[in-house]
């Protein structure tokens, strides 16, 4: 009964962090203010310990506007711009689910190749709009057991 109630008030504060994180991205202004939030925010809201974003920007779009506000995107660790959905077909296939586990090479190595210490467990999830590919959102983590493919998926696929 004890080990229910800790499950209960883990998955309560689980909620309410999230909740909280939301309400922030949902009141950002600007596209690079999202991008840091989701690139720094993260890890404090969810401590974890590594976060990439990668974003589709077949026209380079995103990569235009950024430079023209002066934001660095080759500086920032975390943050992909990708030419087309390829990378992410190879990943996730047609199902589009989240890949949730021990770090492995074959489906990892891409959204956390600018960091040099490589996470021992990872959540990446597609981020989708109609069908299409937008991106991928990747939580790493340290800890082995952090990320593990039995675990429920809800609150990183919202």
């Amino acid at each position: 009964m004890e080990s229910m109630l800790q499950r209960v008030q883990l998955n309560s504060s689980i909620y309410w962090r999230f909740k909280a994180f939301e309400r922030k991205l949902l009141n950002i202004e600007t596209l690079i203010e999202i991008f840091e939030h989701v690139l720094e925010n993260t890890k404090k809201y969810f401590d974890l310990d590594l976060i990439s974003l990668a974003v589709i920007d077949e026209k380079a779009e995103i990569a235009s506007l950024l430079s023209e506000a002066g934001y660095d995107v080759a500086s920032k660790k975390g943050l992909f711009l990708l030419p087309n959905q390829d990378i992410l077909s190879s990943t996730f296939g047609f199902a589009a689910y989240p890949y949730i586990g021990h770090y492995k090479q074959k489906h990892c190595q891409f959204f956390f190749s600018k960091f040099d210490t490589k996470p021992a467990s990872v959540a990446i999830t597609p981020l989708m709009r109609r069908g299409r590919y937008l991106g991928a959102l990747s939580l790493g983590s340290f800890e082995t057991d952090r990320f593990i493919n039995s675990m429920a998926t809800d609150f990183i696929e919202q």
